[in-house]
């Protein structure tokens, strides 16, 4: 029952997170650029909240100075919402190894995952590599 209850909290922790994180991007971003509840729940699993909100709050920077390049007639290049998510993304990414200097949750994962399954044929990994 303990491991019941410990997922519910961290489903209903994910889930407050994700509304603040939303609200920020509403805040800062164009709404009609709202990442689904399923990316912001992706970041989580990935970044913590508050690299997450780095992300974005950087991501807003960078649309403003493009904005206004666009205004002074420097940047014809306009973003939508991929390339947005796609550079909070980035940002989230810099800022976690930044914070955590050989630190990768992802690939702890999957190396994790990997543990004891079996190898093709030719793949195996070499001592000292």
């Amino acid at each position: 029952m303990d491991q019941i209850e410990a997922m519910r909290q961290r489903i209903a922790k994910l889930k407050a997170e994700t509304a603040s994180l939303k609200e920020l991007w509403l805040t800062m971003l164009p709404a009609e650029w709202l990442p689904t509840d399923r990316q912001f729940m992706v970041w989580l699993n990935i970044y913590d909240f508050h690299t997450t909100a780095y992300g974005i709050e950087t991501a807003s920077q960078r649309l403003n100075k493009k904005e206004c390049d666009a205004e002074e007639g420097n940047d014809e290049i306009q973003w939508d919402k991929n390339e947005c998510v796609r550079f909070a993304s980035g940002v989230m990414k810099q800022q976690q190894f930044r914070d955590n200097p050989g630190k990768d949750k992802m690939q702890d994962k999957l190396y994790a995952a990997m543990e004891g399954a079996p190898r093709a044929k030719g793949f195996e990994v070499e001592e000292g590599i």
